[in-house]
């Protein structure tokens, strides 16, 4: 009863310490709660001393600050976390007491030693805890304090969950059942804990930030560990949740922003690596496969959302790849780089993963440029036969990426990146085949939101043209039009026969088809038939120039700038008419 009394008494003086904190007073005062828990009679009087430590520890904490700036000199004689490793690693310490302290004192102690830079020891308690306590217990209580990230201190989160990480990592080995919802568990409050960090981290405290994602590799390693005793349906679950656990520390390393980068880049392969080993394959990672039906699987009756933790895991597998790639450590996917070369949809699915990272806000103009370089690496060939469907797709792919990589490309200052972004774009244009390229231009031409890729494609279609008039003039035994000519008059007769918009992007396309179907006309001199010809005067020219000379003598409300615009169109059709007219006019060649 004496002993109850004396806690109860001392924790009412203790809660004045937050408002008048004084280092040599806190540090009797834990001694004394230290004694008090040594002799207390149950377990009431056990719990309610070790409140008092907590509260001690966390009043330490909270007043380091001016702790600090007080007496410096104070601050060393003060040897909180040693008093504590003392106690419970001595023989005063017994079980009713160790529980009571497993209960209270992960958060403070975690808390504690980050402020104080005294991991060791923070660590040492908790390690003492993990193999004294009910494992269960003791890694509920450290999943909860790890999960009250918003709540620390931002210069000090790294150090604080790395604490608490490696807490987590030494008891879960020790739980003798449940192991899979516990791994699991553990998993998703440390990846949470990770995303917080990184989010809030300066550039100033990138070390720090690799201090955490170390700690965290570590933690994987010990449940890699933990899954190679488990029995099947168990461990193919754990297996699973950890490979997913890794690619999005891959994503992670990506986004923070620090200069470390050869140690980030050695732990993003490092956890690449781990994917791999957790079943995912360097195929998988390339093209994305069966990570998004992994993420559902995963949440499975734990009322959590599919994507509530492992949002980046898709991200994180196209990462794997482009750091692998950028530290020339391409040995290991060489195999699946093949293998993907040589199937269409699998290429075209591989180069879609970068559009997750180039539409990301969170990456850096370095990591983005990776990406873009990542591309090289495909084949402008393929050697399996596309069928129509595949094509199409491919089409909507290349469309998607080029938006993406203009945007990208209109936000960035750096002139490299621009160099990087333009030479993506035409090895995107140049792996779709030549039949294609109408199609994708068509839509460029719809959207207008593409100039520079227009532009690419508007080039690579007259070289097209040109490679097939220097065959003809070598062969000269076409029985019907080049394949490429027949695709460029159908593309023309598409998006010039239809009725003309009133707004300048209409006619800014009008004008574009005009300057193709004009380089047609000059360099199809010999190979245009004459009936092909007429048609293009009567269906296409003509119509247009009939529709222009109506808009340009009968708006009176058009601006100088629409006028000009039309006036362009109007020489541009005036000279396809005159190329137009001398064919026709021309002697056929004996």
């Amino acid at each position: 009863m004496a002993g109850s009394m004396a806690a109860t008494a001392a924790h009412t003086d203790i809660a004045d310490l937050s408002g008048n904190f004084s280092g040599g007073k806190a540090r009797l005062q834990l001694r004394n709660q230290l004694d008090a828990l040594s002799v207390a009679p149950n377990s009431a009087a056990a719990a309610l001393a070790a409140a008092s430590v907590s509260l001690i520890l966390t009043s330490a904490a909270e007043n380091m600050e001016q702790w600090y700036s007080e007496d410096e000199s104070e601050l060393h004689e003060a040897m909180m976390l040693g008093e504590v490793l003392t106690f419970v690693t001595g023989p005063s310490c017994n079980q009713m007491a160790m529980d009571a302290l497993s209960l209270e004192l992960p958060n403070p102690v975690a808390k504690l030693g980050a402020i104080c830079l005294d991991l060791s020891a923070a660590k040492a308690i908790l390690e003492r805890f993990a193999f004294n306590c009910s494992p269960r217990d003791n890694v509920l209580i450290l999943c909860e304090a790890l999960d009250r990230h918003s709540s620390v201190p931002v210069v000090n989160s790294a150090s604080y969950f790395s604490i608490l990480i490696d807490g987590i990592g030494k008891v879960l080995p020790l739980i003798q059942s449940h192991h899979a919802y516990n791994i699991k568990m553990a998993l998703r409050v440390v990846i949470g804990c990770v995303k917080y960090s990184v989010s809030v981290l300066k550039e100033h405290n990138g070390r720090n930030a690799i201090g955490l994602f170390n700690a965290a590799f570590g933690f994987s390693n010990t449940v890699q560990e933990m899954c190679e005793r488990m029995i099947d349906d168990e461990k193919e679950e754990v297996t699973t949740t950890l490979g997913l656990f890794a690619l999005q520390n891959v994503a992670l390393i990506s986004q923070s922003k620090q200069e470390h980068s050869l140690s980030c880049g050695l732990l993003a392969i490092g956890y690449s690596q781990l994917a791999i080993q957790s079943g995912f394959s360097w195929k998988g990672l390339l093209c994305g496969d069966g990570i998004r039906s992994a993420i559902g699987k995963n949440n499975e009756g734990l009322g959590m959302s599919k994507l509530e933790f492992f949002s980046l895991a898709i991200e994180g597998a196209h990462l794997s790849v482009t750091w692998m790639n950028n530290y020339h450590n391409m040995l290991e996917i060489l195999p699946a780089i093949a293998e993907v070369n040589l199937a269409w949809t699998d290429k075209w699915r591989a180069i879609q993963m970068c559009k997750y990272v180039l539409r990301s806000r969170n990456y850096q103009w370095q990591i983005k440029s990776w990406s873009l370089e990542f591309l090289s690496i495909f084949d402008e060939s393929s050697s399996e036969e596309a069928s129509q469907d595949e094509r199409l797709v491919s089409v909507h792919i290349a469309i998607v990426m080029i938006k993406e990589i203009e945007g990208m490309r209109t936000s960035v200052p750096d002139e490299s990146v621009h160099t990087k972004a333009y030479a993506a774009i035409k090895k995107i244009i140049r792996m779709l085949p030549q039949c294609e390229r109408f199609t994708l231009l068509h839509e460029l031409l719809k959207d207008r939101t593409c100039p520079i890729s227009t532009g690419y494609l508007l080039e690579m279609v007259k070289e097209d043209i040109n490679t097939e008039c220097k065959l003809f003039d070598e062969l000269q035994d076409y029985e019907a039009l080049p394949p490429c000519f027949q695709d460029c008059l159908d593309f023309l007769f598409i998006n010039l026969s239809r009725p003309y918009e009133d707004n300048l992007d209409s006619w800014g396309k009008v004008l574009d088809c005009l300057n193709l179907l004009r380089y047609l006309l000059m360099r199809g001199s010999r190979i245009l038939p004459k009936p092909v010809v007429r048609r293009i005067c009567l269906e296409l020219i003509a119509s247009l120039r009939y529709h222009l000379a109506a808009r340009l003598s009968g708006n009176d409300d058009c601006t100088i700038h629409e006028e000009l615009v039309w006036l362009v169109v109007w020489v541009v059709v005036d000279r396809c008419m005159t190329l137009a007219e001398d064919l026709v006019a021309a002697p056929v060649d004996g």
